[in-house]
């Protein structure tokens, strides 16, 4: 039955699917560090993923999702905050690094450009963009110029990764999701506030 629910080429998280009401005893705030994981998440089709609304689960992407949960035991939460990008997509996520910094595993990087070239292995890529200025628009331009000539600065472009929520996330939950995505032959990478997963294929 999954499997016809993954047939379609793409899903979109349009809002509240499924009974999503709390356990009985156990009501809103019971689990603060719980409520602040999945605050704002809605069902999916795959049992036991969430995701935010808006959010674009391509076929190959909720495929990696229902690997990922199956190798998982129940208790962890898998709550999807990213999937796959559009050219202006990927450039409003570059926007926000750029604007306010970031971690990458576990190195703090302020805003600019430094955090953008710590992110991403296509430094070429950040040297077109950094050619433009610093300019959403212009960057999302230069995204659809590279990608119709099939150049992607991430895998999100290609539908080859997501990324999911750690705000609120017992450390032990998300040391074993990374040890279960890198022997599945998957590549996770610690963002600080969330994981990135690639070529879990």
């Amino acid at each position: 039955m999954i499997w016809i629910l993954l047939a379609a080429a793409t899903l979109v998280v349009l809002g509240a699917q499924g009974d999503d009401s709390p356990s009985p005893g156990r009501g809103p705030g019971s689990n603060p560090q719980r409520d602040k994981l999945i605050a704002g998440a809605t069902n999916t089709a795959i049992p036991g993923v969430k995701a935010k609304v808006g959010v674009v689960l391509t076929k190959q992407v909720s495929q990696a999702l229902l690997k990922l949960r199956q190798a998982l035991p129940p208790s962890v939460d898998i709550v999807v905050t990213d999937g796959w990008r559009s050219p202006e997509g990927q450039a409003a996520r570059l926007w926000s690094r750029y604007k306010k910094g970031g971690t990458i595993s576990g190195k703090a990087y302020p805003p600019g450009w430094g955090v953008l070239y710590a992110l991403y292995r296509a430094d070429w890529i950040i040297d077109e963009l950094k050619s433009v200025g610093a300019d959403r628009d212009a960057w999302a331009d230069v995204l659809k110029d590279l990608a119709a000539d099939h150049h992607y600065l991430s895998d999100h472009q290609l539908s080859r990764a997501f990324d999911l929520r750690t705000r609120g996330m017992p450390s032990a939950h998300r040391i074993l999701i990374i040890k279960t995505v890198t022997r599945l032959g998957g590549e996770p990478l610690d963002e600080g506030d969330h994981l990135h997963i690639e070529n879990l294929d």
